[in-house]
C-alpha cells in the first residue's frame, strides 16, 4: 500500500485538533502534532501519544516551522490563542504568526494548507438566514477580523504560490473533550457554571440564535475533503440549524437536573445577533451532512464531563 502524505497539524493538542488527530491514526496517515503544551500534559491525546510524532513548539517560531514543514505534507492550521472576549489585545500577534505559516508554507511546497476559521464571526450579522459563502465579509469582533484577514493572506500566498488551500468555516463546535470553562465557548462555559454552581449569564437575553456542530461531524467533514481536489476553496461546516442560547440552557439545566436560575444581561458589542450557517455547498460536493443531533450531542458531552 502507498504511504500516504503527513499530516501536521498546528494546534494539534486542543479540541478539534486532538479528535482530529484520533481520526486522522485511523485513516493511516502519519501525524506530526505541534502544540504548546508538554506530551505528558495533554489528556486529549494521552492514548495515542505512541501513534503520532508530538513537538511542543510554537507557531511563532520560525526556525521549528521552517524545520519541520516539509514537501508534500498537508499542513493544519488549527493554533489559536484568543477566543472572542479576548482577542483584542491578540489579533495582530496572532495574525503574523499565522501568515509567517503560510510564507514557509508555500516555500516549502506543502501538498495543501487547510485552515479552520470562524464560520459566526467572520460573516458578522446578516438578515437573511442560513449564510452562504458567497455573502460578503463583516467580521463582528478582533478574533473575526483575525480569521477573515488569515484567509485573504493565505488565498493571495496560495495563489502565487500555486499551493492547493481548503478553508473550514465552523460554526460552533462541540462535544467530549471539550474541558468545561467559562469563556471558551458557550456550551464549555454553561457546563462550568453547572459544575461551580454559578448561575450563568445570557447575554442578549439569551435570544441570540447559534449554529451548533458535534465534534464527530465535524471531524468527519474535514477528513473525508481535505485531501481530495476541492471544487471550492472555503466551506462552512456547521449544522445548518439554528437554536436560541435560552434553549441551549433549558436543554443542559434538563440533563443536569440543575436548579440555576440564569442572568439575562443586554448584548456586548461583538456578539452577534443571529448565525446559522448554510451547508449545501459542502453536503452537496461530499454527500454529507450531520448525524448528530443537539440533544443527543449534549448528553455525550455531560457523560463524558461527570466520567472525569
Amino acid at each position: 500500500m502507498k504511504q500516504k502524505n503527513k499530516c501536521i497539524i498546528f494546534g494539534g493538542g486542543g479540541f478539534i485538533g486532538s479528535h482530529l488527530v484520533k481520526k486522522l491514526i485511523i485513516l493511516n496517515y502519519p501525524t506530526t502534532v505541534i502544540s504548546l503544551g508538554k506530551a505528558q500534559n495533554n489528556n486529549n491525546l494521552k492514548d495515542n501519544l505512541n501513534k503520532i510524532e508530538y513537538l511542543e513548539g510554537d507557531i511563532k517560531d520560525d526556525k521549528l516551522l521552517s524545520k519541520i514543514i516539509t514537501p508534500d505534507s498537508y499542513v493544519f492550521d488549527l493554533a489559536t490563542s484568543s477566543v472572542p472576549s479576548t482577542s483584542a489585545v491578540e489579533a495582530l500577534n496572532e495574525i503574523q504568526s499565522h501568515i509567517r505559516l503560510i510564507e514557509i508554507c508555500c516555500k516549502k511546497k506543502v501538498k495543501k494548507i487547510i485552515f479552520t476559521s470562524s464560520g459566526g464571526g467572520v460573516y458578522g450579522n446578516k438578515k437573511k438566514m442560513p449564510i452562504s459563502e458567497l455573502n460578503h465579509l463583516q467580521p463582528a469582533s478582533p478574533h473575526a477580523i483575525g480569521k477573515s484577514t488569515i484567509e485573504y493572506f493565505l488565498d493571495y500566498h496560495c495563489n502565487q504560490n500555486k499551493i492547493p488551500y481548503v478553508i473550514y468555516r465552523i460554526s460552533n463546535p462541540y462535544g467530549p473533550g471539550q474541558t468545561p470553562k467559562v469563556g471558551f465557548g458557550l456550551i464549555p462555559t454553561l457546563f462550568a457554571n453547572v459544575l461551580s454552581n454559578t448561575p450563568p449569564n445570557l447575554y442578549d437575553q439569551g435570544k441570540a440564535v447559534r449554529d451548533f456542530i458535534y465534534i464527530d461531524d465535524l471531524v468527519d467533514a474535514i477528513t473525508i475533503s481535505f485531501a481530495k481536489k476541492n471544487k471550492y476553496n472555503v466551506y462552512n461546516t456547521g449544522s445548518g440549524t439554528g437554536t436560541k442560547i435560552i434553549d441551549i440552557w433549558s436543554e443542559i439545566k434538563k440533563i443536569t437536573s440543575s436548579n440555576l436560575e440564569p442572568n439575562f444581561l443586554p448584548k456586548r458589542a461583538f456578539d452577534v445577533k443571529k448565525s446559522i450557517l448554510d451547508i449545501s455547498r459542502f453536503s452537496k460536493e461530499y454527500k454529507w451532512k450531520p448525524k448528530i443531533n443537539l440533544s443527543n450531542g449534549l448528553k455525550s458531552t455531560w457523560n463524558w464531563i461527570k466520567s472525569k
